[in-house]
């Protein structure tokens, strides 16, 4: 067979991989309840708070949100934007500090105060005063970079503290983590060359000039149609 035509043909296969992709793309968005949510108190450090329908946050006594999001759907692409949208329920002049937890091993209906995961001391994002029946947003872009699993802690200074609907709460009402994707830095000029690649397990380097020639091959044989 000659080489051209067999370049050729490995260039169909790879388009014919990338349209029949059905993985998220640049500027879909993504949006994500928790699979866990509660909240842990200082003054009743054994209890557990998981079936609450709401969560709340504190300085005295002091009370501590936990929430836990599953992500997936963003393979190769990158995080444009990353929101935590809260619905508040108890108004205060400082709705909260969000920081990350790096142990996401706690669970929903057993966590306590003496049993909580510590927060990285790093501060993500903050909400000002919050009142109630209102959506507010932490942007979260710094921690959510592609797929896996993100605890985060929600604390508060302010001894007047506020509280969100949690996903035992009234539906459509708790928490969401809302991402906006973005292509891959390079894409429009290597997404064919990455296709031919993954279709095949081989080293296109050697062959990516001919590999672009049958790309505009088979682009312009398309055009006929």
């Amino acid at each position: 067979m000659p080489r051209s035509l067999t370049i050729a043909l490995i260039a169909f296969s790879a388009l014919g991989a990338l349209f029949a992709d059905t993985s998220s793309a640049a500027g879909d968005t993504l949006t994500f309840g928790p699979v866990a949510d509660t909240f842990v108190r200082s003054d009743r450090p054994t209890k557990n708070l998981g079936s609450a329908t709401s969560f709340a946050v504190d300085g005295d006594p002091v009370k501590h949100a936990l929430l836990r999001f599953s992500v997936s759907g963003i393979g190769t692409n990158t995080v444009a934007s990353a929101k935590l949208r809260l619905y508040n329920v108890d108004k205060s002049p400082v709705g909260g500090n969000v920081y990350g937890v790096v142990d996401d091993s706690w669970g929903e209906t057993t966590v306590t105060w003496n049993t909580a995961p510590a927060a990285d001391p790093t501060l993500l994002a903050s909400l000002g005063a919050v009142a109630p029946n209102t959506w507010y947003e932490a942007d979260l872009t710094s921690l959510v970079t592609g797929d896996g699993t993100y605890s985060l802690q929600i604390a508060s200074t302010s001894s007047n503290g506020a509280a969100y609907t949690s996903k035992e709460g009234a539906a459509g009402f708790g928490p969401q983590l809302v991402l906006v994707l973005a292509a891959p830095e390079g894409l429009a000029r290597s997404t064919f060359e990455r296709a031919v690649a993954r279709r095949l397990d081989i080293d296109i380097g050697p062959l990516r000039l001919e590999v672009r020639r049958a790309g505009r091959v088979a682009e312009q044989m398309g055009g006929r149609r």
